[in-house]
């Protein structure tokens, strides 16, 4: 940058900036978002803690990132400052390391053969054991939507029949948008131009 001839600099600078940007966001705007805020929140603890947020001077950073983990473990550092589970975590640590690769430097969290440091790994890990498990709503029985449809079928009413086929279409298909929309378009919402009915 500093070689760029004057009148090509800014130009050149407001490029790699754009080129940066659009790395950061391709096809997760909001993930984006989210990665930026923890940034932000990095950024605020070096300052606190008088460090260099790019630890360039600090010869072995995975004792940082585990003091910074352990606060935004505990909800100090966390958004809404409460405790959070360890796969947020893991995926705040992981997004502050891929910050680190974009800025051009080397990612702390790694080791010399690109694995997960085994302090950092271990102390995820010792915190999944700590979580309770999630908890997750059961989808309803099969043999619920059989029954719709065949109740349906036996009424012979049509609009019933629609209704029947219409449950079976949310259940199977709206609920994972992501298995039947193209990969190459990214994550989005299903919308209502994504779909079509046919008769017969």
């Amino acid at each position: 940058m500093a070689n760029a001839p004057p009148a090509t600099r800014d130009e050149l600078r407001a490029d790699l900036l754009l080129a940066m940007q659009e790395a950061a966001t391709a096809g997760n705007l909001s993930r984006a978002k989210s990665r930026n805020n923890m940034w932000g929140i990095w950024c605020a603890f070096c300052t606190a803690n008088n460090l260099d947020d790019m630890l360039a001077t600090v010869e072995d950073p995975v004792p940082i990132l585990q003091a910074f983990a352990r606060r935004y473990r505990d909800g100090r550092l966390a958004a809404l400052h409460n405790p959070v589970r360890a796969r947020t975590v893991e995926d705040v640590i992981r997004g502050i390391g891929r910050t680190f690769v974009e800025l051009g430097t080397e990612n702390p969290r790694l080791n010399v053969y690109g694995n997960v440091d085994p302090r950092l790994s271990a102390q995820i890990a010792q915190w999944k054991q700590e979580d309770p498990p999630p908890s997750r709503v059961k989808p309803i029985p099969i043999s619920v939507l059989h029954h719709v449809y065949t109740a349906a079928q036996a009424s012979g009413m049509i609009e019933r029949i629609t209704l029947a086929d219409m449950i079976y279409i949310a259940f199977f298909y709206l609920n994972s948008p992501g298995e039947y929309t193209a990969a190459a378009e990214g994550s989005r919402p299903f919308r209502y131009c994504d779909a079509a009915l046919f008769i017969g």
